[in-house]
């Protein structure tokens, strides 16, 4: 009884470490800024960037704040340090004015392979600092263009709306709801400029196959508390 507990220590001192072996992770703080002002809601990736067109993501993707700030981490099984990325998709384009939906403009950024942790959990931070999307805008790489799930619709006389559509994707889909409105801070005159609101839908209403089973119920969206800051678009439109 004795020598199999002996071996049992001596199995478990041997494989523990290797379940903890060979996991790599990063970690990114940093601000977003387009033409001096906070770039809200742009969605942030984390890559490897091993090769040109084999880019693995790392972790889940994440979103800017109403301030433009955003905190980003992931971990992948690697026994040499990540040769990290960060992808940026976003509305910060060159041609102020003209829209471009569904299209975002993508940059990418590489992050110095040092910030690479040899461990799961990251113990060395990226810090980005403030990254200024309107650098590099010239060379626009505009991307998830066919990402439009539903027509267009327009809430009711009294403000009621139902939408709802689907894509072909074997992964989840992550979904956000923009609404175009005229509710502003004030009655000045904005040249025919809609403001938007964007709101995330949680993952639990995702629903697989062409026709949803489970319904999103919005309750009553106030736009004027839930717009944070002004967004104008499609000006004269």
């Amino acid at each position: 009884m004795t020598k199999i507990l002996e071996y049992s220590y001596i199995i478990l001192f041997i494989f523990l470490p290797l379940t903890f072996a060979g996991t790599q992770s990063i970690r990114g703080v940093g601000r977003l800024l387009c033409r001096g002002k906070p770039a809200q809601y742009a969605e942030l990736q984390l890559i490897n960037t091993r090769g040109e067109k084999d880019n693995i993501p790392i972790g889940d993707p994440v979103f800017s704040d109403p301030d433009g700030y955003f905190e980003i981490s992931g971990s992948m099984h690697q026994f040499y340090p990540i040769p990290g990325g960060l992808r940026v998709w976003h509305e910060c384009f060159y041609d102020i004015g003209i829209h471009h939906d569904p299209c975002k403009s993508l940059l990418e950024v590489e992050i110095p392979i040092e910030y690479s942790n040899d461990s799961k959990l990251p113990k060395k931070t990226w810090e980005a600092g403030i990254i200024d999307l309107e650098v590099g805008v010239l060379r626009q790489n505009l991307e998830r263009c066919d990402k439009i799930l539903a027509d267009d619709v327009f809430s009711d006389s009294d403000g009621y709306f139902d939408i709802s559509g689907f894509t072909t994707q074997i992964t989840n889909m992550d979904v956000r709801l923009i609404i175009w409105h005229d509710c502003f801070e004030d009655e000045r005159p904005r040249g025919g400029c809609k403001n938007w609101l964007e709101l995330q839908i949680p993952s639990l209403y995702v629903n697989k196959g062409p026709f949803p089973m489970t319904f999103l119920e919005m309750g009553n969206l106030d736009l004027d508390k839930e717009q944070k800051k002004e967004h104008l678009d499609k000006c004269g439109g």
